[in-house]
């Protein structure tokens, strides 16, 4: 049991470091790709490994309630290019403390979704992620610092609460495949319909495909590794230690493009960390 555990937290810290490797990339790359071009590399390489993982384990990928994992899909796929977006525009550490809104916004989300009610300290602590946010984004003299990339950056937690929400409630009706399968299934639908109806495209250099290639494997190990760790390991225990993308990002930030962190963001990260971390916890009592 005690070796299970320890290879739970490892695959939910090596998922963190994925995600670090892509927000990474994703920022690097920024100069020569389009966000579409991220997603459809995204699920055209994420469609082909959960076909070959389906077929291998013997699972079905369409499972039930398809309409609502298609929609389930869509969310995930305007989440993923809020926070591609989000991370082009803003420092990485402003825009993945913007992403780790989800707790609360999936609390919020919940009493409507899977009938869950929400107590009074659950929304205490919703509140205290808002208030995290006002932190993080108030600009230091009104009227300066903040734009269009922030409020991406807000979109980039709704989405991701709602649609985890959504996982939750039809998760008892499908694998741990059928979401992924999804969103890869709609991303690469919705990145061809952009990329052909946006005209003038730039030919692809050698660079850029490496590039979208590393964008596609960190991003598609960081989701199994994820996968992995919750069939060992509480879901709650997974976000704590998911929330190590956070700090990783601001290193790799501050060394790389020189991002400084104000204490105000330090102050509204603490915040809303530590609302996510209790919100979590929160969910793993009140489902066990």
């Amino acid at each position: 049991m005690q070796e299970r555990k320890i290879q739970g937290l490892a695959f939910a810290f090596s998922a963190a470091v994925f995600a670090a490797l892509f927000d990474l990339i994703t920022r690097f790359s920024s100069a020569g790709l389009t966000p579409w071009q991220m997603l459809l590399a995204r699920a055209a390489f994420g469609l082909l490994l959960t076909v070959l993982l389906a077929r291998k384990m013997g699972l079905s990928l369409l499972g039930r309630n398809r309409a609502a994992m298609l929609l389930t899909g869509l969310t995930t796929v305007a989440g993923v290019i809020c926070l591609t977006v989000a991370l082009i525009r803003l420092p990485i550490f402003e825009a993945l403390l913007l992403l780790y809104l989800y707790p609360a916004f999936a609390a919020l989300f919940s009493p409507f979704l899977c009938g869950e009610k929400t107590s009074l300290k659950l929304w205490g602590l919703i509140g205290l992620a808002f208030c995290g946010t006002g932190f993080i984004l108030w600009p230091g003299e009104l009227g300066g610092g903040l734009h269009w990339g922030h409020a991406v950056g807000v979109g980039a937690g709704l989405l991701q609460g709602l649609a985890l929400t959504m996982v939750r409630r039809y998760s008892r009706d499908n694998n741990a495949l059928t979401p992924f399968f999804y969103f890869c299934l709609a991303g690469a639908f919705v990145s061809l319909g952009a990329l052909t109806l946006g005209g003038n495209h730039q030919p692809l250099t050698m660079a850029g495909g490496l590039a979208l290639a590393a964008i596609a494997v960190t991003a598609a190990l960081a989701q199994l590794s994820l996968c992995k760790s919750l069939s060992s390991i509480a879901s709650a225990e997974v976000g704590v230690i998911g929330m190590s993308e956070i700090v990783m990002g601001a290193a790799l930030g501050f060394l790389l493009f020189g991002e400084a962190v104000a204490l105000r963001q330090v102050l509204g990260g603490v915040l809303v960390i530590a609302s996510g971390i209790i919100l979590a916890l929160d969910s793993t009592g009140k489902t066990a």
